[in-house]
């Protein structure tokens, strides 16, 4: 088996390495929802 970089030219049909993109206020906000689709789970009968 051999393992090759993401940048290998072989990935690109997959897609495209995204670079220099702040990602936080996503990630937060997928924090949150997942905590809030938590605490609803919590008070279900």
């Amino acid at each position: 088996m051999e393992i090759k970089k993401v940048t290998d030219p072989e990935f690109r049909k997959y897609g495209k390495i995204v670079e220099k993109i702040d990602f936080s206020g996503l990630i937060r906000a997928l924090e949150e929802k997942r905590r809030f689709r938590k605490l609803l789970c919590m008070n279900l009968p």
